[in-house]
């Protein structure tokens, strides 16, 4: 897959904050905060839960959400990585030391466990032509 197109300033939003807000589905109307890194300018994000229920399981069955940066909200599709992908070793990394706050260690420490690679997204920006 081609790298992702997000505008920089999704990626300066995610260097200053913890938290990104995603929203998925016809019927909702908030944002559900959620915890996205960036490696090697593309984004990833790994369902806590450990399920494809919820905002992850609706996202990759609708094809199609939106992710909030601050005021920027961009459309977006995500792909669920393969557990052997090798891309996962940098996830981990980008992980543990974006989520070094006190009240998130025990959190980083357990979303980069190997369970958690099944149940991990890419996202892709959908620009309209």
């Amino acid at each position: 897959m081609p790298p992702s197109k997000f505008p920089d300033e999704c990626f300066q939003y995610l260097s200053q904050h913890t938290l990104t807000g995603i929203r998925v589905g016809k019927n909702r109307s908030q944002f559900t905060s959620i915890w996205v890194v960036d490696v090697g300018n593309s984004l990833f994000a790994r369902s806590w839960n450990k399920s494809l229920e919820g905002w992850m399981g609706e996202l990759l069955a609708s094809q199609e959400g939106q992710m909030k940066f601050g005021d920027l909200i961009l459309t977006c599709r995500a792909v669920l990585l393969s557990p052997t992908d090798a891309i996962h070793s940098a996830i981990d990394e980008a992980y543990l030391k974006k989520y070094t706050q006190q009240e998130n260690l025990l959190y980083a420490k357990g979303i980069v466990e190997e369970e958690y690679r099944n149940y991990t997204i890419e996202f892709f920006p959908i620009t309209e032509n």
